[in-house]
């Protein structure tokens, strides 16, 4: 559901505003040339956001990054409360670094927290109440719009009564990500630097042993 109603109505608006300056999984495709001209794989392997620096790096050479008209469709493996929100955590602190005057800008998005907020500090009045509906309304339709008839999402369709809760769940998110820069990735604990390198916490295997993590990564 964030996915579709969510992060995709986030990258077409980021498009429409200053055009593509990054490339996103799970499906991004280039030339050997330009893989090679940003310095290769070395150049992305330590780095958490791997997929937003490839894009940054090929626009930042003065090439065209675009979207594809195909729609790719992504499958999360079924997981309990706690390891989404590790999940969501990691994607949250790495959008955090990788464009962060952009998602500090998010607090604009995120119109069905601030309008329950509004009630909240407003004590139900008429008005707020008025206006809370207004925005879910209008929350509801581009949610639709962009993520059951123009990508098609099944599960979005089956479950849309849930988006209003997925959206509170992501402003919690977004609040709780400006705290900490420490991720878990493949049972390991990474702290994140500045520029978006990622440094594994010494002693902190989560769970069992595995290879360099990062650097074998193949689900980008």
């Amino acid at each position: 559901m964030g996915i579709t109603a969510e992060f995709a109505a986030g990258v077409l608006m980021a498009w429409m505003l200053e055009g593509v300056k990054f490339a996103l999984g799970s499906t991004m495709a280039t030339t050997r040339s330009r893989l090679e001209a940003i310095g290769g794989f070395h150049a992305l392997a330590d780095y958490l956001a791997d997929d937003f620096r490839l894009g940054n790096l090929i626009a930042g050479r003065g090439n065209e990054v675009r979207l594809s008209h195909h729609v790719v469709e992504t499958a999360m493996r079924p997981a309990g409360f706690k390891a989404m929100m590790r999940h969501q955590m990691r994607w949250a602190r790495s959008t955090r670094i990788s464009r962060p005057m952009g998602y500090l800008g998010l607090i604009l998005t995120y119109g069905t927290a601030l309008a329950v907020l509004n009630v909240v500090i407003n004590q139900g009045s008429a008005f707020s109440l008025a206006l809370l509906a207004a925005t879910v309304g209008i929350r509801l339709a581009m949610g639709w719009m962009i993520g059951v008839r123009w990508l098609g999402d099944k599960i979005l369709k089956r479950y849309f009564w849930l988006v209003p809760l997925r959206d509170l769940l992501s402003f919690i998110i977004w609040c709780l990500s400006w705290v900490g820069k420490r991720v878990e990735w493949r049972g390991r604990l990474f702290e994140v630097a500045r520029d978006g390198r990622m440094i594994q916490v010494e002693g902190r295997n989560l769970h069992e042993p595995i290879r360099d993590a990062k650097r074998v990564r193949t689900d980008v």
